[in-house]
């Protein structure tokens, strides 16, 4: 087995979790579809009814298509991004030696960096259809919306930096250990 069959495998079970997210979010966005529009009759007295719960209802939506948009990559494309993010394929060592322990954190961070950014996308696309689609201008702005594009920034960030191998932090993980020259971890 080498890393970049690992890596194959790992985007495809983030894939599979990406379905499981739509399938999870699926029954909130059928429960808001009613309210949404309860919501609109009610508020229908004036001469411009109040659409807020339909861009409500359209980030929702939007955030399920990303997720549905995010597994289909992932389950069709799952390859080509370990071939793209593992350039020099190589077996891993075999589990009797201590030298598959650094080449497997670093896939496995790698793992997690492409999970930060499956979720960051649509973290980070909601405030922003939030505020895209606010109505009224409030100074300050709503701390909910603050907060999902600080979480989503930083989980895009995050991702990013683990997808690039993230050296100091294998680093960090690794700091106080030496190799013998027969490959056992002192």
């Amino acid at each position: 087995m080498t890393k970049r069959d690992v890596l194959s495998v790992a985007c495809k079970i983030l894939g599979l979790t990406c379905i499981l997210y739509v399938i999870l979010a699926a029954p909130g966005i059928v429960g808001f579809i009613p309210w949404a529009f309860e919501q609109v009759r009610r508020g229908s007295s004036g001469s411009m009814p109040d659409l807020t719960p339909f861009y409500q209802l359209a980030a929702l939506v939007g955030g399920a298509l990303l997720w549905l948009v995010a597994a289909y990559v992932l389950l069709r494309f799952g390859d080509a991004i370990a071939a793209r993010l593992v350039r020099v394929d190589a077996p891993l060592p075999s589990v009797g030696t201590s030298e598959w322990e650094k080449p497997v954190f670093v896939m496995a961070a790698r793992i997690v960096g492409l999970a930060c950014l499956a979720r960051g996308i649509p973290v980070l696309a909601r405030p922003l259809a939030a505020m895209a689609f606010q109505v009224t201008y409030r100074p300050g702005g709503n701390m909910d919306t603050w907060a999902g594009l600080i979480s989503g920034t930083a989980l895009l960030a995050f991702g990013a930096y683990l997808l690039s191998g993230g050296k100091h932090l294998v680093q960090f993980a690794f700091r106080g250990e030496t190799t013998s020259p027969e490959g056992r971890t002192k």
